[in-house]
């Protein structure tokens, strides 16, 4: 049996960061974001304007949150999205499916919690903990994306 050991308390964001951010842009439609999280296998993507700079994120989980809302509110239109509903006849279940014209910025949050590459990994936990969030964006001078960590990257690596 092998112990991890913990991080230390000097490492920064920067050191276990994912470096290889992969964005969306906030016009994009919310099929196409949904195809990017899964082809990239990511849980979070920052979202960006024409410029580069992050005016947002977008989770899987965001994604499903507006799905399982939406059914839950009587199949109603609430969030201003096209929806159809269609049945399979050879696997005999029923599809709901998001209008693939809607926005990415309709799904995104807004409110992004950020983090600099150079804070101390402890003020990422505890930012993540608090917010209660996976996921904070690592921005550079210009507030364009250049990271990401998750709540996985705090654990001890091999």
């Amino acid at each position: 049996m092998t112990v991890e050991t913990p991080r230390q308390s000097n490492e920064t964001v920067a050191s276990i960061m994912s470096k290889n951010v992969v964005t969306c842009q906030s016009s994009q439609n919310i099929i196409d974001a949904a195809r990017i999280l899964v082809e990239n296998r990511v849980g979070a993507l920052p979202i960006v304007d024409e410029m580069g700079v992050c005016v947002g994120i977008l989770t899987a989980t965001d994604i499903v949150r507006f799905e399982v809302e939406r059914q839950a509110n009587d199949e109603s239109n609430n969030f201003g999205l096209e929806a159809t509903l269609s049945k399979s006849t050879e696997e005999s279940s029923w599809q709901i499916g998001i209008e693939p014209l809607a926005r990415v910025s309709r799904f995104m949050n807004s409110a992004v919690q950020t983090i600099d590459a150079n804070s101390p990994i402890s003020l990422a936990a505890r930012m993540m903990r608090q917010e209660k969030i996976h996921h904070l964006v690592v921005l550079d001078q210009q507030r364009r994306p250049v990271g990401v960590v998750s709540s996985l990257d705090l654990l001890p690596g091999p």
